[in-house]
C-alpha cells in the first residue's frame, strides 16, 4: 500500500506516530523553501515512524 505525502514524496506505507498527521504539511513546507528532492525525502523519512 503506497501513501502519497505530496506530489514529490511517496511512502511504501502510511506513517505512524505523533507526527504522522503533520508529515504532509511538513513536506509541502520544505518543498516551498526550495529543498532538493533528495533532501526532502531524507527529512520526511527522518520524521516518519514505521
Amino acid at each position: 500500500m503506497k501513501c502519497i505525502v505530496n506530489n514529490q514524496v511517496v511512502l511504501s506505507r502510511p506513517p505512524e506516530g505523533p507526527l504522522a498527521a503533520q508529515i504532509g504539511s511538513f513536506a509541502e513546507s520544505v518543498t516551498e523553501q526550495g529543498y532538493s528532492l533528495a533532501s526532502i525525502h531524507r527529512q520526511v523519512f527522518a520524521r516518519c515512524k514505521f
